[in-house]
């Protein structure tokens, strides 16, 4: 078991950010894919903003095994500083990530992905 981490500390564009993923999928010939390797048993998604803050979207993202990042919950807005959202996730996944997709106002956004793998 190993635990890996991912931090942002000034984001304010809209992108992906702070993106874990596990060894799955990895293609192994035309038409097929190879799963192998580690899984993410647990992640969490930590997300805080900045003094100065008045507005951004905030979409938490997972990844399913079949490698693509799919939105987790709803859009999150951030309209002020502080806490924004802390988000648990304790299904086996294999992959998290952060988009951003309206910018950040005002401020920028301190975002940390973390995940124990096994």
């Amino acid at each position: 078991m190993q635990r890996i981490s991912s931090v942002q500390t000034a984001v304010t564009g809209t992108g992906t950010y702070c993106t874990l993923r596990s060894e799955l999928p990895a293609v192994f010939a035309v038409g097929s894919v190879l799963f192998h390797g580690s899984i993410l048993a647990a992640s969490t998604i930590n997300i805080v903003a900045a003094a100065g803050t008045t507005g951004g979207t905030i979409q938490p993202l997972i990844m399913g095994s079949d490698g693509t990042f799919r939105a987790y919950g709803a859009p999150i807005t951030s309209s002020a500083a502080g806490a924004v959202s802390f988000i648990q996730i304790t299904s086996p996944i294999c992959g998290v990530a952060v988009q951003i997709t309206g910018a950040i106002v005002g401020g920028s956004l301190y975002i940390e992905t973390t995940a124990v793998i096994l």
